[in-house]
């Protein structure tokens, strides 16, 4: 299983959606994003917001 996806948003299109703007970065576009590769998303935990690189992928049942 692979499964593969493109990522096509801009720094003001992000910030209109979610509030805040993310730092200049090449993970915001590009055509192939693959399973391990990073990925920018934003994370919020209470009250705290941010964008944060992660690790993008499926970790199997009997890996756990």
């Amino acid at each position: 299983m692979c499964a593969r996806f493109g990522v096509h948003l801009s720094e003001s299109q992000l910030e209109l959606v979610f509030g805040i703007a993310p730092e200049p970065s090449d993970l915001l576009s590009r055509d192939d994003v693959r399973p391990t590769d990073p990925l920018l998303a934003f994370a919020q935990a209470g009250k705290q917001s941010s964008w944060r690189s992660f690790r993008w992928g499926l970790v199997p049942s009997w890996e756990k």
